[in-house]
């Protein structure tokens, strides 16, 4: 049998660990690839998080290259370089089945799922009071342990990185994982084919078999051969534009993207000493604690919080704002200044407006775009700012941070993020018995049979944990689903 899988981020990383295992599949892995920002491609409105080994132009967005028009401010992805996905922070923490109430119970990700993904990495973390509630490999029993809804809880604990697996869990000499790593070897070991600088425009029915129509870095389209499944995974708006123009010919279709709602605090920490979990945190740019938080004030769902002092990029921002920000005065407010970025779920948050179009030039060729009505989200919860001010004064003897006045404001001055939080998803969502424009809880699209999702356009409703762990997870259990089901235990 031969399967497709588009995208080469957590999604396709998840698919392909779980069907590289079937030594009589053939995989064909396609991928965007891109690694450079078109000339003249005009800039995003916002800087994205991290500059190592990352990308602000990935995925089409704003890019002349490709025939399809993708037009967004900010919508792209935070940690990509060649379509591939590295990880910086927070990729080893998951949701619980609290915070994933609006999932069919098929779909939600196991812990055997968890596990299989975890085991790629080589984790740095500390045993604290994180580990009593999210131990960094749950049980099933564990993600099932929805707490009391008449309790409130914070949790606070160095951050968890995942690190390439063939490493020292010292970041100072260690390389953060990257799913680049993991297709390479796979190429190497030519268990996979792989086809990079593509970009999938449809999937088209042949008979009882798929063909990918895409478009080369040449502008020529080309069909691909024949497959019998496809696992598509390339980034929620890209996937949901796959989608529409595969099911659908000429008009507008409206689809809607779920997302957290981001918060950000500001804060002055004294009288502490740099203690070697914090250094070798810092030293790499990386947040040094994670806060979970579960209270009246996020419906009692968890929301993750990363505390960070100011790294260089975050240097930089204020130094183009402000040039005489740099040097030593840079350094002697790095020690000091402490910025908290929250993330809550998507409940709370409002959706966003993508409208798929599809119409026919004058010469009968189709031309299509994507285009994302974004909007300022409002940042005024103030229950929910004031409880992440308490969890942090609660935990005075650890942090010793004082709150900023107006600290959100500056840090939005600085950033100028107003557009909400970068995990994104819930275009096409899954539900027990779909209609037009959802999909299965074993990823299949609605209308569009063998056509599985894998990355989160499938998610129902966007949890405030980190989503890279949860997204391969997923695409994982999508994937050991459809081996259960397609392959004979004698192949």
């Amino acid at each position: 049998m031969k399967v497709a899988i588009i995208g080469t981020g957590f999604a396709g990383f998840g698919a392909t660990l779980a069907l590289s295992k079937e030594k009589n599949l053939e995989l064909h892995i396609f991928d965007i690839g891109l690694q450079t920002r078109f000339i003249d491609q005009p800039d995003i409105a916002v800087p994205n998080a991290k500059t190592q080994q990352g990308s602000y132009f990935c995925y089409g967005i704003n890019d002349n290259r490709w025939s399809i028009k993708l037009d967004s401010k900010r919508i792209c992805s935070s940690h990509a370089l060649g379509g591939y996905s590295t990880v910086y922070s927070g990729a080893t923490f998951y949701p619980k089945d609290q915070d994933l109430t609006d999932w069919p119970e098929a779909s939600r990700p196991r812990s055997e799922d968890y596990r299989a993904v975890l085991s790629q990495f080589n984790l740095l973390y500390e045993d604290d009071e994180l580990q009593k509630e999210f131990p960094l490999y749950p049980s099933n029993g564990n993600l099932n342990n929805n707490q009391s809804l008449e309790q409130d809880n914070t949790l606070l604990g160095y951050s968890r990185i995942a690190l390439a697996k063939q490493t020292e869990e010292n970041l100072e000499t260690a390389k953060i994982f990257s799913t680049a790593t993991f297709f390479n070897d796979l190429k190497l070991d030519r268990r996979i084919v792989y086809k990079s600088a593509v970009y999938v425009i449809k999937i088209e029915k042949m008979g009882n078999k798929l063909q990918l129509l895409y478009e080369n870095q040449d502008h020529l389209q080309e069909l691909s051969c024949e497959y019998d499944s496809v696992f598509l995974g390339a980034g929620c708006i890209n996937t949901t534009g796959i989608v529409d123009r595969s099911l659908y010919g000429v008009g507008t279709r409206e689809y809607y993207l779920k997302s957290p709602v981001g918060y950000i605090n500001a804060f002055i920490r004294i009288g502490f000493t740099l203690e070697k979990e914090i250094r070798i945190r810092r030293d790499a740019n990386l947040p040094e604690f994670f806060m979970e938080t579960n209270s009246k004030a996020t419906n009692y769902t968890w929301s993750h919080t990363q505390i960070t002092a100011i790294n260089e990029q975050i240097i930089k921002a204020i130094s183009n704002k402000l040039p005489f920000f740099k040097g030593a005065l840079a350094q002697l407010f790095r020690n000091t200044f402490y910025f908290a970025i929250s993330v809550v779920h998507s409940k709370i948050g409002k959706s966003t407006l993508i409208k798929m179009n599809t119409d026919e030039s004058s010469d009968g060729s189709l031309r299509y775009s994507m285009i994302i009505q974004e909007q300022e989200q409002s940042m005024d919860n103030t229950q929910y700012q004031s409880s992440i001010l308490k969890s942090v004064l609660k935990n005075w003897n650890r942090l010793k941070m004082l709150p900023i006045p107006l600290g959100n404001k500056i840090a939005d001055f600085f950033r100028g993020n107003k557009l909400g939080g970068w995990h994104y998803g819930g275009t096409i969502p899954m539900s027990l018995s779909p209609k037009e424009g959802q999909s299965y809880p074993n990823g299949e699209v609605y209308g569009l049979k063998n056509v599985y999702l894998i990355d989160s356009s499938s998610f129902p409703e966007i949890p405030g944990s980190t989503v890279a762990l949860l997204i391969a997870a997923n695409s994982y259990r999508v994937s050991m689903q459809w081996i259960k089901n397609n392959l004979s235990k004698d192949i």
